[in-house]
């Protein structure tokens, strides 16, 4: 008898075992990244497996794969240029505009790489029930840092994100740190990220500079 439960025990862990090794290989193999660069205090570049996608940008992105601009005024381009609410699907990367609280000021939502990023150009009051809604949950903010630093900061509460990427100039930086009590890495110009790698339980504040 007891060598039967032995037996049995021992097979159940192979099976755990087993189970564990699949399951990490399927992380390590479909975990893909996304890499975001700074191009300015509020301008950006996120690469994706398939698009490279610019956020706001001064000048168009030139690059060998499909570039997708996001912005809130129209831009003279060859890429494809998104300036007005809607939604998009562009090679397996999925694109959603949304209006912000002006007639001038465009939301962006991008879902890639298993994690959802949000964009909030120049967004400059709390968000609406609806906009928060449209938006769900979200990985990756990069939140405005406004005059008003207490409005940058009730948005970060009401997105509760798992990671900042605060959006603004030194002096208003300075500010934020003051009221946002946070550990942060060495700022650089560009951060890799995986969802795998996000935070489940806590907010990681990365600050990026040129």
């Amino acid at each position: 008898m007891a060598f039967f439960i032995s037996q049995a025990y021992n097979e159940d862990r192979i099976d755990v075992l087993s189970i564990s090794i699949i399951y990490f290989t399927f992380l390590t193999v479909f975990d893909y990244s996304m890499k975001i660069q700074i191009q300015d205090t509020s301008s950006y570049q996120i690469t994706t497996k398939n698009n490279t996608i610019a956020l706001y940008p001064k000048e168009a992105v030139k690059t060998e794969k499909a570039a997708v601009i996001l912005s809130d005024t129209d831009q003279s381009s060859d890429t494809f240029v998104s300036y007005t609410p809607g939604e998009y699907e562009l090679s397996g990367d999925m694109i959603q505009g949304i209006a912000g609280n002006d007639n001038s000021t465009v939301i962006y939502r991008l879902q890639a790489e298993g994690m959802v990023v949000a964009f909030l150009g120049n967004q400059k009051e709390k968000l609406t029930a609806d906009q928060l809604d449209t938006l769900g949950n979200i990985d990756i903010l990069f939140l405005p840092l406004l005059e008003d630093i207490k409005i940058s900061l009730h948005i970060l509460e009401q997105i509760e994100p798992r990671m900042i990427i605060p959006v603004g100039d030194q002096n208003s930086l300075s500010v934020f740190l003051e009221s946002y009590k946070a550990s942060y890495d060495e700022p650089s110009s560009s951060v890799s990220i995986s969802e795998s790698k996000l935070p489940i339980d806590n907010t990681k504040l990365v600050i990026l500079k040129k």
